[in-house]
């Protein structure tokens, strides 16, 4: 493996050839900072789309392969989704929503799916947020006594397997 310097957006970083993942089956990019020497892994599809586009993504961004083909790191395959997004088409394409609930953030009122077994409803909790920020800012409200709206919480739960898309 041949360390190179990384382009933009990551110009502070040496990085190495692309390596096959074979149980995800696909390419990472393996990079060290050059201060720090702290090392990290990103997806090819993200380095690429990253430095061929000159931006940097947010976490809540994600590099899609158009094609589902997760080896095909083409740009003209790769598209830019959001954690939603991302999360619809990868049941939609798996064809897996039974055991799935939909909710919606008591904090951003943002409707977002999660499997059954990861929510509060298994897990004798009181509430599931979208992410950790959100799940943080309601147990700071509720510890301050803030009251919070949890009721609306729940939004469905998923029966039946899919074969359309999720609405």
């Amino acid at each position: 493996m041949k360390r190179k310097d990384a382009p933009f957006p990551y110009e502070e970083y040496f990085c190495y050839d692309p390596i096959f993942h074979e149980k995800e089956g696909r390419y990472y990019v393996f990079m060290i900072h050059k201060v720090s020497s702290i090392h990290t892994t990103i997806s090819n599809a993200r380095f690429i789309y990253e430095t061929h586009h000159k931006i940097k993504l947010s976490s809540e961004q994600f590099v899609d392969h158009k094609d589902d083909v997760k080896s095909n790191d083409s740009i003209d395959n790769l598209q830019v989704l959001s954690r939603i997004e991302n999360n619809k088409k990868s049941l939609i394409h798996n064809d897996i929503m039974k055991g799935f609930v939909e909710l919606c953030c008591p904090n951003c009122s943002i409707v977002f799916i999660r499997e059954k077994r990861q929510t509060y409803i298994s897990k004798k909790g009181k509430f599931t947020a979208c992410s950790r920020i959100c799940s943080g800012t309601i147990r700071q409200k509720l510890q301050a006594g803030i009251e919070v709206d949890l009721s609306k919480n729940f939004v469905r739960e998923f029966k039946e397997r899919a074969v359309t898309s999720v609405g």
